[in-house]
């Protein structure tokens, strides 16, 4: 029992370690008028075209909209491939659609069972992408 535990914690603190690595570096979207990277509201996580790191780019949203509005749009645009071409979707090519709801802080997040046919790396990414995507939104604590 206490092997099990010891092996659980080693790979949550090593998905954790992987997590911190991989958005240690974060790029924006140039617009014009945009010159410091606080100037934007949200950060659309995404990944580098090596498939190495979560990198972003910036994005606005109304601040006065409701939280449901916020989530459509940060998904929206979190599902869209990225303007600047050294930058990919985290969400994968194969994963056909994401439902989503929102219930007080939690927004659950509903996937087809293409996300089942994702390598590891893909879930990696994605997951990881979706939830700093996400709880960006002041009122979002929790994503499942």
């Amino acid at each position: 029992m206490k092997k099990h535990n010891f092996i659980q914690n080693v790979w949550t603190i090593s998905l954790i370690f992987v997590l911190m690595l991989a958005t240690g570096c974060s790029n924006y979207k140039e617009q014009p008028g945009k010159t410091d990277d606080t100037e934007y509201g949200y950060k659309i996580y995404c990944i580098d075209k090596e498939v190495s790191k979560l990198v972003s780019w910036g994005m606005d949203i109304d601040e006065n909209a409701k939280d449901e509005d916020k989530l459509r749009d940060i998904l929206n645009a979190f599902m869209s491939a990225p303007e600047d071409e050294s930058k990919k979707s985290a969400m994968p090519e194969g994963l056909a659609s994401l439902t989503y709801t929102l219930q007080m802080n939690v927004a659950n997040v509903n996937l087809d069972s293409s996300y089942n046919a994702l390598n590891s790396l893909e879930k990696l990414f994605f997951k990881a992408g979706l939830v700093l995507t996400i709880t960006q939104i002041e009122n979002i604590d929790y994503v499942y």
